[in-house]
This record gives C-alpha cells, structure tokens and sequence, in this order.
C-alpha cells in the first residue's frame, strides 16, 4: 500500500557495478517463485493451445554490458501466440572480443533453447514449425528493427514507453486501446 511505483523496473540506460547495491535477503523464494512462473508457462494448456505450431524467438546481446568483468548479457524470448512461454537474461560466460562474437553466443544459446522447445512441443504432442524463425538486430547481420527487438527488455534498461511496448508484445500486460478521433485539429 505505501510502495512507490515505478513506470520501468531499471533507470534507462543504467550500468550497473558488482560493488553497488544489496544482496536479496531470502533469494531460495525468489528462485522457487522464478522456477514456478517458468513451469506454469511451459505446462498451462490454455497458453500452449492458443496458437498451437506459431512459435518465434528474439535475440539480443549487450557487448562488454558488466563494467566489472567486462562480460556480455544474453537476452532471449520465445513466444507462442501472444506469450511468451521461454525466456533468459543471461551473462556470457567468457569475455566477447567484439559485438559479432557477443551476438553469435547470444545466437547459439536462442538456437539452443528453439531446439528444446521444438522437442517439447514433440513430446507434447502439439504440431510446431520445423524452423523456428529468430530475429536480432546486430548491424553486422541486420535483421530486425531495433524498435522492435522485444528481447532488448533482457538486455538493457528501457525508457518507459519501449519498455511497455515490449511488455505489450511479450503478453506480460494488456495491450492499451489507441482509439484516435479522425477531423480533430
């Protein structure tokens, strides 16, 4: 009742440093609240029946984003129908040496994870694409806008209206009614 609300979870474009901060005082419930939303996505019927076989992936690295060890974050998301069932907001294990390599380790991991959902989706029993496409918006392999890469929301801080946008998209929240009245000046 007496909590300050906050239009993005994170300050955009923040950095943040191993040595700011506080550690999570009860981190084994925040870790089983995590692991149930997770198993709830990947088991809930009524999410897995929506749009049965129509399953997309977004991809993104933030290079050398840890100003302590210098290491990149890997984002991803995968979405069924209107929400996203798959999700991972990761450091790289080792230092990149470039964008390039940062965006392919971010690759490998998402093509990892499509190749479990596609298994899944087998074992399930549910019809799924053979390919599963994925989308990213490194310059140097240029495939998406990056106005539209929902996997940034993984990666980096977001101003408040991208960040809503990219809840919007990943079915985290309601999509707000944009009603405009025509002849109005």
């Amino acid at each position: 009742m007496g909590c300050k609300t906050s239009s993005t979870p994170m300050e955009p474009n923040l950095k943040l440093c191993s040595h700011e901060g506080k550690d999570l005082e009860e981190e084994t419930m925040y870790r089983q609240l995590v692991g149930s939303l997770i198993y709830l996505t990947l088991t809930k019927s009524d999410i897995a029946l929506f749009a049965v076989g129509v399953i997309i992936g977004y991809f993104d690295a933030d290079y050398a984003g840890d100003h302590d060890t210098r290491k990149s974050t890997t984002g991803y998301v995968f979405i069924l129908g209107s929400a996203a069932i798959s999700w991972c907001s990761k450091r790289q294990p080792s230092v990149s040496l470039s964008t390039t390599e940062a965006e392919y380790r971010a690759r490998t991991m998402a093509a990892q994870e499509s190749t479990w959902l596609k298994q899944l989706m087998k074992d399930l029993h549910q019809p799924s694409k053979d390919i599963i496409p994925l989308y990213f918006d490194n310059l140097s392999a240029k495939q998406i806008k990056t106005e539209e890469q929902v996997a940034d929301i993984f990666t980096k801080s977001l101003v408040n209206m991208k960040f809503i946008r990219f809840q919007e998209a990943l079915g985290m929240i309601e999509r707000e009614n944009k009603v405009g009245v025509e002849g109005e000046c």
